[in-house]
């Protein structure tokens, strides 16, 4: 159930850092490789949760270490104040208590995974929960699928395509295959290709995330915004209660310069991307901010009041 009240805090610049940035980029480098082993086919609620399981690891991991780094300098400091030949049998060292966090700053790591960690990336952006046609049951369709996703993953999109299409040459109805010929082909900038193919899988699995999402972003960098717009429509239909189509018809509306459904759609994606702990929820509140901040400087605030107060928005 959504939230019926929350309070919205809008920081445009802050002096106050918790970690400092190579320590942001330390815990990060940990948790992506940890990241990168979560598999793209279980359900959302339960990908996020295992996300927040590697970063609260890898953030206790470098605090433990950081903090025993401090300890070890603190006592060879003590050590060194004696000559060698002054050292006691024991010394008693009253060090200061170190306190581990396990989610500090918690969200700032998750942002620079979301900028910088390809896995992140992939995961977030896969919708490979298991369907009736999803995958195949021959083998030859199985192995060139596996090849192609293993040259995807080096970005050799090309060559990952000709063993995705030798896939559903082998197996007309292996609708993931179809989807990353899809992504492939929008990985090389071909989006016409791209929305080609995801009509192919959608004939199949009229219901399949990854190619309901994917033609609609396909459409959005072919700048046909309509078109984007009316995919999105059709993934809130089939998906009513999740963020991810709000999100994106949110942004298309802000590029169409609809700002009160730019941002009622927004915020709908914030709350139920919060609901369910998404990385997603902090660019959701950046947007919000970024609309915020526009509407301000064109003195058109009325509209952000107007969406605020349909949601019990309270700005602080």
């Amino acid at each position: 159930m959504l939230k019926n009240f929350f309070t919205f805090f809008f920081l445009v610049a802050t002096n106050v850092i918790f970690f400092a940035q190579n320590q942001i980029d330390k815990v990060s480098d940990d948790a992506c490789p940890c990241i990168s082993q979560i598999s793209t086919e279980i359900k959302e609620k339960k990908k996020y949760k295992k996300i927040k399981e590697c970063i609260s690891s890898s953030i206790l991991k470098i605090q433990m270490k950081n903090s025993l780094i401090k300890m070890t300098s603190k006592t060879m400091d003590t050590l060194n104040k004696y000559a060698s030949e002054e050292l006691p049998d024991s010394t008693l060292l009253m060090e200061d208590n170190y306190i581990i966090v396990v989610d500090k700053d918690y969200k700032e790591v998750e942002e620079n995974l979301l900028r910088n960690c390809q896995s992140m990336k992939v995961l977030l952006a896969s919708h490979d929960q298991k369907r009736r046609n999803s995958v195949s049951n021959k083998k030859t369709a199985n192995e060139h699928y596996d090849l192609g996703q293993m040259f995807f993953k080096e970005g050799k999109y090309a060559i990952a395509i000709e063993h995705y299409k030798n896939a559903v040459a082998v197996d007309p109805k292996f609708a993931f295959a179809w989807d990353m010929i899809g992504y492939s082909y929008r990985k090389l900038n071909e989006y016409n290709e791209a929305i080609y193919y995801y009509k192919k899988s959608l004939e199949i699995d009229s219901k399949g995330k990854m190619p309901l999402i994917n033609i609609a972003y396909a459409y959005e960098y072919n700048k046909d915004y309509d078109e984007a717009i009316n995919a999105m429509n059709n993934y809130i239909h089939i998906y009513p209660n999740e963020g991810e189509g709000y999100y994106g018809r949110g942004r298309l509306y802000h590029i169409k310069g609809d700002y009160e459904q730019a941002l009622d759609d927004t915020i709908k994606a914030y709350l139920m991307y919060s609901e369910i702990n998404s990385p997603y929820a902090r660019d959701a509140e950046y947007n919000i901010s970024l609309f915020y901040n526009e509407l301000k400087e064109a003195e058109r605030l009325e509209v952000f009041d107007k969406i605020a107060k349909r949601y019990n928005l309270q700005i602080d």
